[in-house]
């Protein structure tokens, strides 16, 4: 597949998550429900580990534009990330969850980057948490091509970012830790299921 077109899928992707993601946040009030349990609290809060959170856009590109070459890797990526968006949307609508968000002090870079993030996105839409989701999904997209099976070091370097993006929800009091097991088997169910939509056939080619 050219660049072209994998860079237009993978935008058609993120646009579609974002844009419903947003307006069911906008639309939908957070219910009187938490999922907070008592290891949640012993979870320290880390501001520096906002970078790693935003570099989600970033991983997604480099894997599904870049790291993925056969068509039918591609393919199984794009359907897993809109079923799993789907799955995402109606439990939003559904089970609006909240995080009850600690106060942040604007006192460095990552704090304030940290407080603009929350400013924009709302503490409901949490289960399962999309970052979780999106970022295992490119984990499973990448030891999936043929780079990765034969550069076994770089599939330790995309399990290592995805560790990295999962933890950040946790450390910067995103999610619950619900939400990330959530994510991860959303992501997982989402990535095997699609293989039974991308046919046999194009998984050959």
């Amino acid at each position: 597949m050219s660049l072209k077109k994998k860079s237009f899928f993978t935008i058609i992707v993120f646009l579609f998550f974002m844009s419903g993601y947003f307006i069911i946040q906008r639309v939908v009030d957070a219910a009187n429900i938490s999922l907070l349990m008592e290891a949640d609290e012993w979870i320290p809060l880390m501001t520096e580990f906002v970078w790693i959170y935003h570099s989600l856009p970033l991983y997604i590109l480099l894997v599904m534009v870049f790291l993925i070459k056969r068509s039918a890797v591609f393919w199984r990526t794009v359907v897993s990330c809109l079923a799993s968006s789907v799955v995402m949307f109606v439990c939003f609508i559904l089970l609006p969850i909240e995080y009850p968000r600690p106060e942040i002090v604007d006192t460095d870079f990552s704090s304030a980057l940290l407080l603009m993030t929350q400013e924009i996105d709302f503490a409901h839409n949490t289960c399962p948490s999309g970052h979780v989701a999106f970022s295992w999904l490119m984990f499973l997209a990448a030891i999936s091509t043929q780079w990765v099976k034969k550069e076994p070091w770089m599939g330790r370097v995309t399990l290592l970012w995805s560790i990295g993006i999962i933890l950040s929800t946790l450390v910067l009091k995103q999610h619950f830790i619900a939400d990330v097991f959530a994510g991860v088997l959303l992501a997982s169910f989402s990535f095997y299921c699609s293989k039974f939509v991308v046919t046999s056939k194009q998984l050959a080619n």
